[in-house]
């Protein structure tokens, strides 16, 4: 869901930047790594789940990877308000944590796709 309103909040900020409210790289940011991020992540853990024939309920890695990405791109967003030392730690820090959301994707699901599935069916 928060993906969603990233979505509605990067259209809303490309629509800005084209007035020079503000930042394209920000308005694309919010599109990118926000919106898009956060529903390739929703579509590969129900996937991986539906295709490891696990339920379809996430659990808490999933919940906290969820989490990761909107705090990555509110820090990469943060960062414009910034200038020297604090914007790089600014953007240090998203990419640490946009990085660790797909870290604990593949910690969860990387020992479930190399194995049969549960349930013996083929897929």
């Amino acid at each position: 869901h928060l993906s969603y309103a990233m979505l509605v909040a990067g259209l809303l900020a490309l629509g800005l930047a084209g007035v020079g409210v503000v930042s394209g790289s920000a308005a694309l940011h919010l599109l990118a790594a926000g919106a898009l991020t956060g529903m390739i992540g929703a579509m590969i853990t129900r996937t991986a789940r539906g295709h490891t024939g696990r339920p379809l309920q996430a659990g808490r890695p999933e919940v906290a990877m969820f989490l990761l990405l909107p705090l990555a791109v509110t820090a990469r967003l943060a960062a414009n308000l910034f200038e020297g030392p604090a914007r790089g730690h600014a953007l240090a820090l998203s990419a640490l944590l946009w990085s660790l959301a797909f870290v604990v994707y593949l910690l969860r699901y990387a020992p479930w796709l190399t194995r049969a599935r549960l349930d013996g069916k083929p897929g």
